[in-house]
C-alpha cells in the first residue's frame, strides 16, 4: 500500500516538474520576445518610401490613445488617406499634410501613445499668437519620427514635446515661430538632427529638465536669446551644429555632465558658449567660435568644466551667483535673497521657467 502511494506521489512530482519547466520556458520566450520587440522599436528607422497618398488637411489633428473616440485607430478609420498599425514595419503615417491651425492651439496633438508613428513632409502654420501654442504638441509619447516638415508662423513653438521619450526630430525647417523652434520639457532619449532653425524671438532649441538628448548637425541662427539653451538638463550631447547670429550661441544653466563639441559658433552678440548657475562637469571641446563679445564664459558657481582644443581658447570667468553681504550688528539681512546677482540676460532664465509652468498646467 505504501509503495503504491509512493509511486503515485512520484508520478505527481514528475508531472509537476514538467509543468514547471514548460511554464519557465514559456515565460522566458515571452520576456525575450518582448525585449526584442522593444529594442526593435527603439532602433527602428523611419520609412523613406511611403506607400500612402498625399493628402491636404486644413483642420488640426487630435490624437489621444487613451480616448477611444480620439485614438490612432479611430483617426485611421476616419481618414482613408492614412495607413498603419503602429507596429514595427507598419507605423502610423501622416504624410504630406498642409495643416492650417486657424488660430488654434496646435496643428497636431498626440497624447498618451507608445505606438510607432511617422509625421513626414507636412506643413504647420498659423497657431494662436495669444496663447501657448505649437505646430506639433506631443505629451507622454514614445516611438515617433517628425521629419522633412516645415513649421512657420506658429504662435509660440514649432514643436513642443512634454514627458516623452524615444523620438527623432530630423530634417525639418523651423522659421518665424513667435518664441522657440523646438521645445522639450521632461524628456529623454530624443534626437534633434539636421534641422534648419532660424528667426525666433526666443530660443532656437530649448531643452528643459531633460536628459540624454542628442542635438547634432543643426543650423541654428537669428534667435533673439539663445541659439541652444540647456536648462536643468543633463547627460546631453550638442555636436557639430552651426550656430550664428544669436544673443548667446549655446547656454547651459543648472545643467550637468553635458558634452559640447565640434560646433561652429559665430556672430553671437555676447557669448559663444555660456556656462552658469551651478552647471558642473561639462565637457567643452573642439568648438570653433568667432565674432563674439566673449568666446567662452563660465560662472563662478560652475565647476569641473573640461576644456579641450577650442578655438580660440580664451575663457572669461565671471561672478554669476555672488554671496550676499554679511549682516551688520548680528541681524539677519532680509534683502539677502534679492542679491543673488543675476546678470541681465538671466531674465530669460525666469521667462523659460514661467513658460514651462504655464505649459504643464494648461496643456
Amino acid at each position: 500500500m505504501y509503495k503504491k502511494i509512493d509511486g503515485e506521489k512520484m508520478k505527481i512530482s514528475k508531472v509537476a516538474k514538467l509543468c514547471f519547466l514548460v511554464s519557465l520556458v514559456l515565460v522566458t520566450v515571452i520576456i525575450i520576445s518582448g525585449s526584442i520587440f522593444m529594442n526593435n522599436r527603439e532602433n527602428y528607422q523611419a520609412s523613406s518610401s511611403l506607400p500612402v497618398k498625399t493628402s491636404t488637411i486644413m483642420s488640426p489633428i487630435y490624437i489621444d490613445d487613451l480616448d477611444p473616440n480620439n485614438n490612432w485607430d479611430m483617426f485611421i478609420s476616419e481618414n482613408p488617406g492614412y495607413l498603419g498599425t503602429g507596429e514595427v514595419g507598419d507605423p502610423y503615417i501622416i504624410y504630406g499634410g498642409v495643416i492650417d491651425a486657424k488660430g488654434g492651439s496646435t496643428g497636431i496633438t498626440i497624447k498618451n501613445s507608445d505606438a510607432l508613428f511617422q509625421i513626414d513632409s507636412c506643413t504647420f502654420f498659423n497657431t494662436s499668437q495669444y496663447d501657448i501654442s505649437a505646430g506639433i504638441y506631443l505629451e507622454n509619447v514614445s516611438y515617433g519620427f517628425i521629419m522633412n516638415s516645415d513649421f512657420y508662423n506658429n504662435g509660440f513653438f514649432g514643436i513642443e514635446v512634454i514627458n516623452s521619450t524615444f523620438l527623432q526630430i530630423r530634417g525639418n525647417s523651423f522659421h518665424n515661430n513667435l518664441v522657440t523652434g523646438i521645445y522639450l520639457g521632461g524628456t529623454s532619449i530624443i534626437t534633434i538632427a539636421e534641422n534648419n532653425i532660424n528667426n525666433h524671438n526666443g530660443n532656437g532649441i530649448e531643452l528643459y529638465n531633460s536628459q540624454k538628448i542628442s542635438v547634432a548637425g543643426n543650423n541654428v541662427s537669428y534667435s533673439d536669446y539663445y541659439g541652444i539653451l540647456l536648462l536643468d538638463t543633463n547627460d546631453t550631447e550638442i555636436l557639430d551644429n552651426r550656430i550664428s547670429h544669436n544673443f548667446d550661441g549655446i547656454a547651459l544653466i543648472n545643467s550637468n555632465h553635458n558634452t559640447i563639441s565640434l560646433n561652429t559658433i559665430s556672430y553671437s552678440e555676447e557669448n559663444g558658449i555660456l556656462i552658469q548657475n551651478y552647471s558642473n562637469y561639462n565637457s567643452i571641446k573642439e568648438n570653433i567660435i568667432s565674432h563674439a563679445l566673449y568666446y567662452i564664459s563660465i560662472g563662478n558657481s560652475s565647476y569641473g568644466t573640461y576644456l579641450l582644443n577650442n578655438e580660440p581658447s580664451l575663457i572669461r570667468r565671471f561672478e554669476d551667483i555672488p554671496l550676499p553681504d554679511p549682516p551688520s550688528n548680528g541681524t539677519i539681512n532680509d534683502e539677502s535673497d534679492k542679491r543673488l546677482g543675476i546678470p541681465g540676460y538671466n531674465a530669460i532664465f525666469f521667462v523659460s521657467i514661467t513658460f514651462a509652468i504655464i505649459i504643464s498646467t494648461t496643456m
